[in-house]
């Protein structure tokens, strides 16, 4: 992601690698109450609050600054934008629990540790499958402008 690299990188290679940190969370749910190592909880907690909102706001620059879409696609713009926020807060409280578990064998509440893993990792999925058609879709638009 942007965050890790100096060279540009495609929205498939970045989406490449939320998937493969949601695979890590959906792993960690399906292990509570034990817990990965905390080198793994760090780097998932560092994806959740610096790497992955990096790359939704990198997204927003580039089809902001690129022309914008037509007029018909700007409210999936403002859905897309939306989305980016309610997703980044769920990420933080995620984070959050997370760093309640630094040190610990076990999870101290695995019950809403796996449901807010599992809320993240569902509606991150579903809302990348939507971005990419749409962000497609806007591309295409601002290709056709040119």
């Amino acid at each position: 992601m942007q965050l890790e690299a100096d060279a540009p990188a495609t929205l498939e290679s970045e989406h490449d690698l939320v998937k493969a940190v949601l695979a890590q969370i959906e792993d960690l749910a399906d292990m509570l109450p034990t817990l990965p190592p905390q080198v793994t909880l760090d780097a998932i907690a560092l994806y959740l609050r610096e790497a992955i909102p990096a790359h939704c706001r990198q997204e927003e620059t580039m089809l902001l600054e690129s022309g914008g879409p037509k007029v018909e696609l700007l409210p999936a713009m403002a859905l897309l934008q939306a989305e980016h926020a309610a997703n980044d807060a769920v990420a933080a409280e995620l984070a959050d629990m997370l760093d309640d578990c630094a040190g610990l064998p076990k999870a101290p509440a695995p019950e809403a540790l796996g449901l807010v893993a599992r809320q993240y990792f569902m509606l991150m999925r579903r809302h990348m499958a939507w971005e990419e058609f749409i962000v497609a879709e806007i591309s295409k638009e601002i290709a056709d402008q040119s």
